[in-house]
This record gives C-alpha cells, sequence and structure tokens, in this order.
C-alpha cells in the first residue's frame, strides 16, 4: 500500500514539474516575442513606453501656437444651463422655465427646457434661436477674436505629460470642442445673413482648429479632432442651404478640406501596434 502510494506521489510530482517547465518555456518564448515586437516599433521611430512617447511628442519647430489656444479657451464664457446644452448640441432659446407639476408624493416639480437641436439643413433661423445665438456669440467675442489668431498655425503642443499614461490630465480638449461649437455658431449667423464669404472663413478655422490635436498621440485626442471635423461638416452642410458660394470659394475650401484631413494622423494612431495607443 505504501510502495502505490509513493508511486502515485511521485508521478503527480513529475507531473506538476512538467506542467511548471511548461509555463515558464512558455513565458520566456512570450517575453521574446513582446521584445522583438517592441524593437521592431523602436526600428520604425515609434515609442513603446510613456516615458519614450512623452519624449517623441516634441513641441513644434518655431512657433507653438498651444498657448494661443489657451488664451482663447481661457476667455471661454461657459457656464450655466445655456452653456450645458450647447455642449450637448442644443440651443437653449429662454431663460424661462415652465414648471411641470408632479404627482402629489412628489416635492419638487419637474423642469422642462425650451431648447431646440442647434440647426443644419436649410430651415430659416426663428427670431429666438438668432437671437440665442447672438448673446452666446457677443459673451464670447474675445475668445472668438483669439481663436482666429490661434487658427493661423496648426503647429502646437500642448503642455501635457505622457508619462502618466492613461492618468494624463487632457483639459485643452473640452476648450477645444467648445470653441468648435462658438465657431459654428457664427457660422450659422454669417450663413444666415447670406456672408457666405465670411462663413466658409469660420469652417476653415473650424478645421484648422481640429488639426491642432492632429499629431496628439493619444486616442481621446483623436475622437475630439474627429468631432471637431464633423461640427465642420455641419457647418458647411447649413452654408451650401442658406447661400450660395462661388466657384472659387467652393475651391478654396476643397484645398482645406484635402489639405488638413488628418488622415496622416490617423493612420499612425491607429495603424501601429505601439504605446500611441493610450
Amino acid at each position: 500500500m505504501k510502495t502505490a502510494c509513493r508511486r502515485w506521489l511521485r508521478v503527480v510530482l513529475v507531473a506538476l514539474l512538467l506542467l511548471a517547465l511548461a509555463f515558464t518555456g512558455w513565458r520566456v518564448t512570450l517575453r521574446v516575442l513582446i521584445n522583438r515586437e517592441l524593437t521592431a516599433i523602436r526600428a520604425q521611430g515609434y515609442p513603446v513606453t510613456t516615458k519614450e512617447l512623452n519624449t517623441w511628442y516634441v513641441e513644434p519647430i518655431g512657433s507653438n501656437h498651444a498657448s494661443k489656444y489657451q488664451d482663447a479657451i481661457g476667455s471661454c464664457v461657459w457656464t450655466g444651463e445655456r452653456y450645458n446644452q450647447l455642449s450637448a448640441g442644443r440651443l437653449l432659446l429662454s431663460s424661462v422655465r415652465e414648471s411641470i407639476p408632479l404627482p402629489p408624493h412628489h416635492s419638487t416639480s419637474q423642469v422642462q427646457l425650451n431648447t431646440v437641436e442647434i440647426p443644419v439643413g436649410g430651415d430659416p433661423l426663428t427670431p429666438e434661436m438668432t437671437r440665442s445665438i447672438k448673446e452666446i456669440l457677443e459673451e464670447n467675442r474675445v475668445a472668438l477674436v483669439q481663436v482666429r489668431e490661434a487658427v493661423a498655425s496648426t503647429e502646437c503642443r500642448f503642455p501635457i505629460d505622457l508619462t502618466n499614461g492613461y492618468d494624463t490630465p487632457l483639459p485643452h480638449l473640452t476648450g477645444l470642442r467648445r470653441l468648435a461649437r462658438l465657431l459654428q455658431l457664427e457660422t450659422i449667423l454669417l450663413a444666415e445673413n447670406g456672408n457666405g464669404v465670411q462663413a466658409t472663413e469660420s469652417v476653415q478655422a473650424i478645421i484648422r482648429l481640429a488639426c491642432a490635436i492632429q499629431n496628439e498621440p493619444t486616442s481621446i485626442s483623436r475622437l475630439v479632432e474627429i468631432d471637431c471635423r464633423q461640427v465642420a461638416i455641419r457647418s458647411l452642410r447649413r452654408i451650401l442651404n442658406r447661400t450660395s458660394l462661388r466657384a472659387d470659394q467652393l475651391e478654396a475650401l476643397d484645398y482645406t478640406l484635402a489639405r488638413d484631413s488628418g488622415e496622416k494622423a490617423l493612420k499612425e494612431m491607429f495603424g501601429r501596434g505601439s504605446v500611441l495607443r493610450i
């Protein structure tokens, strides 16, 4: 009996030893494959650690316009319910709220806001929509002037520390989305007044604003860039529905869209298996 027990114990120990050796071999092979892949990525000039990434994302040669964008972001007036609705793509038409009576067991009334979607198609603006847009633009007049100066160049490196990896703060992205919304409203109002030339300039400003982060190596930056480009497309659709453009103006827009398409940045971000996908 004891002999049989010893035999089975030896079998179990040998089996465990073989499993341990197999697991160790798998881990060593995996490490070799990973190191080989990382070496290949480095050979292409791309970083593989957050420290390398932060060094790789260099400031542009010459002037860094990030500070100009930050000045415009800092000048944005973006508080209150009006701007909560604008962030969601809606216009608050009136500050007056209607209280909807609720059943007796509710202690408060439900508030209904008088809002509409930001116009995209060809329907004309109502007087309330026009007034709301004018008020927003007037409140952000300084920010709009500053963003016009900022988009003169798309060479930017915002002051972010990518060594923090997933925890890297990116506060400028929210500000850039807000500036794109303001330029969209400016486009809508200009197109409504039949000013196609300045309206197209506003669309071009949105596109160039999106380009300010096209080299920023984070996935969330790509999503914000895409969102800004979509705002530009919706704004352009509004122009084409509400006013007429000359052939040269259409050519200028086509040139801007082709030049600042962001295709290269997208390929570099999503086409490489590297640490860029933060």
